[in-house]
């Protein structure tokens, strides 16, 4: 139960990070 609820928001986490990277790298375009 523990496990998966830490995979799910490395998961989630991991999305956002790539969001934001993404974002920023077109905003400094």
């Amino acid at each position: 139960m523990i496990g998966s609820a830490i995979t799910h928001l490395v998961q989630s986490f991991s999305v956002v990070f790539l969001y934001w990277f993404y974002v920023f790298s077109v905003a400094s375009l």
